[in-house]
């Protein structure tokens, strides 16, 4: 009973130690999340204060287009073309914790042109595909990853509603809920739809404004359990995450903004064929515009997404210091010396090198994510594995030595009767 106790023991205490020490990156800067808490803060450790603080942000690979307007807001913008549209982008933010965030959502242009809708008061849910945008929050760095080309099909399980989704030509979804929000307009109001992609349901409210406006946007409240409506094909809507930040060399001169908050505009091939199905009922033959691999997904000039300053900061690298003048990173002068300063550890002497270094870091962190994430993972299932094996192996002996004691005192019976026939 001894042995068997050790052994329980020292099994609960691999599952624990599996099950503890799992660490996962996310957001733009590949932070390390242990235990639902940020430990470590990589490139992406200070506030922005300025509109100069901001140039340093874009100069990152898979930086959003921002900018700060002149009440401190910070303002993501979605363009036609862009390297945004095309690839996705990521942004770090620093918030309070407050349970639940407002995004604001807006589009600019010759609005009585450029969104589609009809002069009635009917919404046609298809002419909100001609303005776009598709994004994610709170989510693990691999999780992001398993998104951009798509939702992924599941099983039936993974449905909510079986039924309302089949019909809906879609499919039970198995990965992370990503969303949508679309405008078009009718004849006294511009309604606009906020959707899963590929979720099969259409929520959409009404913003009244003159035919003639140039700029309308409409805020969306997310609260840390769910959003506020159902869907078919996924399970469930993904869960807002205000990650706690535990860094000691976080600096920060509002104390109140404590938790990190990670966004990502998705790239236009994460919804495109999964909204083209199932909203514009595109087939292979199709030879509709809306419906070519090609397609945009947005007429008007610019799409945005304003975060409050209020209840949102965003995280930029560090500053480095200039023996003479601050030099921006973006300069093309590389034969400017810079003062040795240190940033995460290593210390930079020309501004290329600036560039060259943090795009490294960034790589490098990057490729450190994947391996150590695949690490964990067939660490988990050798280690696992080890204990199943174990766990029959013991059992298996067990069964064994019961059997032979079984059959050895079987056959002592057998003998003693035998003798004490014979005695007979």
């Amino acid at each position: 009973m001894v042995s068997i106790s050790y052994f329980l023991q020292f099994v609960a205490l691999l599952l624990f130690f599996v099950s503890v020490h799992c660490e996962y990156f996310v957001g733009h800067g590949n932070h390390i999340l242990v235990n639902e808490t940020i430990t470590k803060l990589n490139i992406n450790t200070m506030i922005a204060e300025t509109k100069e603080d901001i140039e340093r942000y874009m100069n990152l690979v898979n930086s959003c287009d921002v900018t700060m307007d002149n009440e401190g807001n910070i303002i993501l913008w979605y363009k036609e073309n862009s390297n945004t549209m095309k690839n996705g982008c990521s942004a770090d933010f620093v918030t309070k914790k407050e349970g639940q965030i407002s995004l604001e959502f807006g589009i600019k242009g010759n609005l009585a042109k450029c969104i589609s809708g009809s002069e009635n008061n009917k919404v046609n849910i298809q002419n909100f595909t001609d303005n776009t945008l598709s994004f994610a929050y709170s989510l693990k760095n691999y999780e992001l990853n398993e998104i951009k080309d798509g939702p992924k099909n599941g099983n039936e399980s993974d449905c909510r509603d079986l039924k309302k989704c089949v019909n809906r030509k879609g499919n039970c979804l198995k990965n992370t809920p990503f969303y949508s929000f679309g405008w078009l307009k009718s004849k006294y109001s511009f309604p606009f739809s906020f959707d899963a992609v590929g979720g099969v349901w259409f929520y959409w409210d009404k913003l009244v404004r003159e035919k003639s406006a140039q700029s309308i946007s409409a805020e969306i409240l997310i609260n840390k359990t769910q959003l506020n409506s159902s869907t078919s094909c996924y399970k469930k809507h993904h869960e807002l995450k205000e990650w706690e930040i535990k860094d000691k060399n976080y600096n920060y001169n509002n104390k109140n903004f404590t938790s990190l908050f990670t966004f990502h505009i998705m790239p236009i091939n994460s919804m495109r064929k999964s909204i083209q199905k199932m909203v514009l009922n595109c087939n292979n033959d199709d030879k509709r515009e809306i419906c070519s691999n090609e397609t945009t997904m947005q007429k008007c000039d610019k799409m945005f997404i304003k975060f409050d300053k209020e209840h949102f900061k965003l995280l930029i690298p560090p500053n480095v210091e200039s023996t003479t003048k601050y030099i921006p990173f973006n300069t093309t002068n590389t034969t400017l010396t810079s003062k040795s300063t240190p940033i995460n550890n290593i210390k930079y002497s020309t501004i290329s090198t600036i560039k060259t270094t943090l795009t490294t870091i960034i790589k490098s962190t990057t490729a450190k994510t994947e391996s150590s994430e695949i690490w964990i993972l067939i660490a988990t299932i050798v280690i696992v594995g080890f204990i199943i094996i174990c766990c029959i192996l013991f059992v298996a002996s067990l069964f064994t030595c019961i059997l032979i004691c079984m059959n050895k005192k079987k056959n002592k019976e057998e003998v003693i009767k035998t003798n004490k026939t014979e005695f007979i």
